[in-house]
């Protein structure tokens, strides 16, 4: 009867202790924390219901009182238990700007890699206008020169021609006044 005294004291000693940890992440609101501390708890409180259903019911009346303190304990832990919602809104606005920041960094990463294709695509299009635009210069003034040396070998040839029928006139005009 000792050991099972024993036992259960260590139980709820366990149990105790369960109940901190779980209220001390209930204060920093871990999920996962508060998660594997009440998995942790309810795994205590299966144990303890195995050790109850093997013990003799005249040796619980002897435990009761013990039981009776833990439950009070209990109770005044879970009554002390209290969620301040400004620290609440305060953490999840800390952790909400803090998975901005991370993410602002990525998304910054992910902008100039996106700048720099976008800068190549263009300057690569921009080069190829320039060099589109430069050969169709070059073919506009080899067709301007060609036009140019057409022009000027036809005035060349009615130069030449307006010579002739004025030297003729010229040579007409010298007969006529001999």
């Amino acid at each position: 009867m000792g050991t099972l005294l024993h036992h259960l004291k260590q139980t709820a000693e366990t149990i105790d202790a369960n109940l901190n940890s779980i209220l001390s992440e209930i204060g920093s609101l871990s999920p996962q924390a508060l998660k594997a501390a009440t998995m942790d708890y309810l795994g205590t409180l299966k144990a303890i219901e195995e050790q109850i259903s093997n013990t003799d019911i005249s040796k619980l009346k002897t435990l009761s009182v013990s039981i009776q303190s833990l439950q009070t304990e209990i109770d005044k832990k879970i009554s002390n238990i209290s969620i301040d919602p400004k620290s609440i809104q305060a953490q999840i606005q800390t952790q909400v700007q803090q998975a901005i920041a991370n993410q602002s960094d990525f998304m910054e990463i992910e902008i100039q890699s996106l700048l720099k294709s976008q800068k190549a695509k263009y300057m690569t299009l921009g080069s190829m206008a320039l060099g589109l635009l430069i050969l169709l210069t070059s073919f506009y003034t080899a067709y301007q020169s060609n036009t140019y040396r057409k022009t000027i070998d036809a005035q060349k040839e009615m130069i030449q021609q307006n010579s002739q029928t004025i030297q003729s006139q010229i040579n007409y005009l010298n007969s006529i006044r001999r």
